[in-house]
């Protein structure tokens, strides 16, 4: 007897099968239709669908490269502005600090 990744990993999935939502399809063509056990070709696919990655981890991704994308217009201008900038945000943070509880 031989076991398989498969054979151990499908409890798992079969556990968690609401968290990755999977999904299942077997296509089989036959040569002829009157004898459906002689197959030209199967086609299965298979996917799992992330929902921790869809709806939390995707989003935050997407807002990070949103801030990047407009903190990247400000890092390409002139180095005064960018001084000035790291300047007046260590100022704010220092503040922040001294005056939180």
């Amino acid at each position: 007897m031989q076991y398989t990744a498969s054979s151990l990993s499908q409890p798992i999935l079969h556990v968690f099968r609401n968290f990755y939502k999977p999904f299942l399809a077997i296509q089989s063509f036959s040569y002829y239709s009157s004898n459906s056990y002689v197959k030209e070709s199967v086609k299965i696919q298979i996917s799992n669908k992330n929902i921790f990655e869809d709806l939390m981890y995707g989003p935050i991704i997407r807002t990070v490269f949103k801030v990047y994308e407009k903190m990247n217009k400000f890092q390409t201008g002139k180095i005064n502005l960018y001084l000035l900038n790291v300047f007046v945000i260590i100022i704010l943070l220092l503040v922040y600090v001294r005056l939180s509880p």
